[in-house]
Formats: C-alpha cells, sequence, structure tokens
C-alpha cells in the first residue's frame, strides 16, 4: 500500500509547528521528501486503478494523530494503520497528516494549542490540494480518520474551511470522516453547531466511534471547561444532523480479556480501538461506502434511534464480512 505523509513539525524542533513537509513513506520506513507538485502527482499515480481516461480511480484516506503522539509514534501508528487496513481489504491510499504533538502526557495544553493552529493548514496544505486536481471524470473518493485530538484538529479545519476563498472555488466534499475517541464537545455536533454544520455541508457520512469507559475524554471534560462532555466517550448529541451516526464500542471494550493494569490504565481504553478486528472490519466497511450503515454486518442497531449503533461483540465470520465487503465495494 502506497503511503504519504505531510508533517507539520518543524525538522530543528519535534514540539513546534514548521512549514508543511511532503513526505513519501518507503516499505522501510525511509522518507523522501517532495516539493508539493510532485508529491501530489507522486500521491496521484499510486493509484492502481485508472479511468478510462487514464485518471486514478479509488480511495484517498487522510489520517490524523491525536494528544501526545511523538514524530516516531506517528510513523509507527501509520505503519499499523496500514498494515490493519490492507488485512481488512481495504486498498487505497493512505496520507498522513501529521501535526506537532508533544508525545508527552503533561502538554495536554500546548498540544491543544498547536492543535488549534495545525487546522487552517490542513485545508490549506491537504485538501486544497486534491480539490483543485479533481476534474469531472476523476473518481477518487476522498476520506478522512481522525484519532482524539486530531478530532479537534478536523472539526477546526471544517469550522474555517468555507471561509477558504481558494477552496471553495470548487464544489468539494468528503466522502467518509470516521472519528476515534474523538476529543471534541459532544454540543460542538449538533446540527446548529460548527462541527454538526460543517461536517453535515462537506462530508457524505460522519461516523463517531465511543467508548464510555474512556477516562482520557473524561479528563480532557475537566482540562476544557466545555459544559459538555467528549463526543468520543458518549456518542453524539441528540440533535446531531441526520447524515450522522455513532458506534457505541463501549460493550467490546468491556469485553476483552484484560488484567487490572490495563483496564486502568487511561490510554488502553483511549486506543483500543487500533488493536481490535471489529473496529477494522467495521471501519473498512464504512469507508467504502458503499451500502447503508444499518446493513453493515459488524454493528447493530442501538434502541430505536436511528442513527445510534453498538459494535458487535461477537465477530462476524469471515465469509460474512467477504461478502459484506464485496457489496460495499460494487455499491461505489
Amino acid at each position: 500500500m502506497a503511503a504519504f505523509m505531510i508533517s507539520l513539525r518543524a525538522k530543528a524542533d519535534d514540539s513546534k509547528i514548521g512549514p508543511a513537509r511532503y513526505l513519501r513513506i518507503g516499505d522501510d520506513g525511509a522518507q523522501t521528501a517532495l516539493s508539493p507538485t510532485a508529491w501530489r502527482k507522486a500521491v496521484l499515480d499510486s493509484f492502481t486503478e485508472k479511468t478510462p481516461q487514464g485518471l486514478p480511480r479509488g480511495d484517498l484516506l487522510f489520517y490524523v494523530h491525536g494528544f501526545n503522539t511523538s514524530f516516531k509514534d506517528a510513523l509507527k501508528g501509520d505503519a499499523d494503520n496500514r498494515a490493519k487496513l490492507a488485512a481488512h481489504g481495504w486498498t487505497g491510499v493512505y496520507v498522513s497528516y501529521d501535526w506537532p504533538s508533544l508525545g508527552e502526557t503533561l502538554g495536554y495544553y500546548a498540544d491543544r494549542s498547536n492543535a488549534r493552529a495545525s487546522a487552517n493548514a490542513l485545508i490549506d496544505s491537504a485538501l486544497a490540494m486534491f480539490v483543485g486536481a479533481i476534474v469531472p471524470d476523476c473518481q477518487v473518493r476522498v476520506s478522512l480518520m481522525a484519532h482524539s485530538m486530531g478530532a479537534f484538529v478536523v472539526r477546526q479545519a471544517f469550522s474555517w474551511a468555507y471561509q477558504d476563498v481558494k477552496t471553495n472555488a470548487k464544489a468539494w466534499s468528503i466522502s467518509q470522516l470516521l472519528l476515534v475517541a474523538g476529543d471534541v464537545s459532544q454540543g460542538s455536533l449538533s446540527a446548529d453547531q460548527d462541527g454538526g454544520r460543517w461536517f453535515n455541508k462537506y462530508v457524505g457520512r460522519t461516523t463517531i466511534y465511543s467508548n464510555r469507559f474512556d477516562s482520557v475524554l473524561k479528563i480532557s471534560d475537566l482540562k476544557n471547561g466545555e459544559p459538555t462532555p467528549r463526543a468520543g466517550r458518549v456518542g453524539l448529541p441528540a440533535d446531531a444532523p441526520a447524515s450522522f451516526c455513532d458506534i457505541d464500542c463501549s460493550a467490546l471494550f468491556n469485553g476483552l480479556d484484560l488484567s487490572l493494569a490495563q483496564r486502568v490504565n487511561p490510554a488502553t481504553a483511549h486506543c483500543f480501538y487500533f488493536k481490535q478486528d471489529a473496529f477494522w472490519r467495521d471501519a473498512v466497511l464504512t469507508l467504502e461506502g458503499g451500502i447503508d450503515r444499518h446493513v453493515i454486518p459488524t454493528r447493530a442497531l442501538l434502541g430505536t434511534t436511528d442513527n445510534r449503533f453498538t459494535l458487535k461483540t461477537k465477530p462476524i465470520t469471515a465469509a460474512e464480512y467477504q461478502a459484506a465487503l464485496q457489496l460495499a465495494q460494487a455499491g461505489n
């Protein structure tokens, strides 16, 4: 799977924002810096499938990491994500958006400040490049996945995107947005708030993965002093847009065979998703976008609310998953 990165970290100081660096990541982890134009060409050239007009066809996924992530950790996390996506049948092109998170537990406020400052560059240095490249016969679907404070970066970016003349000179949209353990206030995703309003405008489907055992996000509530808890802990507000859906992963986490030390470690509940096949199966079927959220077989409707689901604790069979994956791919 081809891999690329846009990094906003200053080369001389991992914790500071610097000019955007456009990197191609080799199979051995080696990083090659390219000019923005050469980088975008390399990304588009890496699509193995083409339209009859010779243009790229397929999926492009931007991944935005969260709080307390060093550059070294970001590279390792990207490699793990690519391996999991490939193992579950996703065949697109992976691009990570690396912002200067300190990689230190005590650096929450500094990370929050860097996240806010990094948000506008997500539009300028990343999405705008591909908005400008899209032509009528281009069949590249752009999606976003963000973890933890990365969801805050994305929310801020979309809140400002409507003001960006360069971006909005052309019609554009994101196919899928996946927020995993999102460190954004639940209320900000209401239909009349910036998060809900602008995600609903620019995104085909927004999916929230939440876990009520996530103590990292409970701490975030206290640090931010915002009036509502984190969406990545308690899910969507009642008045979220109809295009949003919440996948409650609490039962999956609670059923894991964990030691007491693992269970009380805040990072476990906050990051466990990425080690679970159940999550990756649901995520890949979501990214493919070809089947409705109500027939994705890795989840079950939670109660009678149309957009609330629980991630199943009993795994579906490999045959069931392959059948659903083929339908999801064929739907595109």
